[in-house]
């Protein structure tokens, strides 16, 4: 992930996992983002905090996906330090951009200039869908290709990254 994430990596601060909640991050025993985060070479950064539980992603459409997590996530003091800063979002999996769309929203709430986001796998549509760009960021694979975060997802174990820039 590191060496296909080089060109999101370069230039950015320090990387940021997504936030377990608390009782799901005790009931798991371990946050697979920061796993991930720690071996990407930057900094570790825990910015972002749950408010509240949310109900597991993987069985909701696209449109119950982001009202699941919408307001979800809320930065910490951390945060407020890269005022300014660019950083990288990492989680294991984008399937709709839901997550990585309401963490960015709090980490740009904070002052964070640039938010670009690094997965182990994505799930693309294989059918026309709302695209990031159509929701205000852009999404690409590592390899820099624009890609569509649709509603009818397969897997993949290309690397994604996406980019909040407003």
């Amino acid at each position: 992930m590191r060496q296909r994430g080089a060109d999101v990596l370069e230039g950015a601060s320090c990387v940021i996992p997504v936030p377990l909640h608390p009782s799901r991050r005790r009931r798991r025993g371990f946050n697979q983002a920061a796993d991930l985060a720690a071996q990407l070479g930057l900094p570790v950064v825990h910015a972002l905090r749950r408010t509240r539980r949310t109900k597991t992603q993987t069985e909701l459409p696209a449109a119950q996906r982001h009202r699941n997590v919408r307001g979800a996530f809320a930065p910490t003091g951390a945060a407020f330090r890269l005022v300014d800063a660019v950083v990288v979002l990492v989680d294991d999996v984008s399937t709709t951009g839901a997550t990585l769309d309401a963490c960015a929203r709090a980490l740009k709430g904070a002052g964070v200039r640039e938010v670009r986001a690094l997965t182990a796998a994505r799930a693309v549509s294989r059918s026309p869908g709302q695209s990031g760009a159509s929701r205000g960021w852009t999404a690409a694979s590592v390899s820099s290709a624009i890609v569509s975060l649709g509603r009818s997802p397969s897997m993949t174990s290309q690397p994604e990254a996406a980019d909040w820039r407003r």
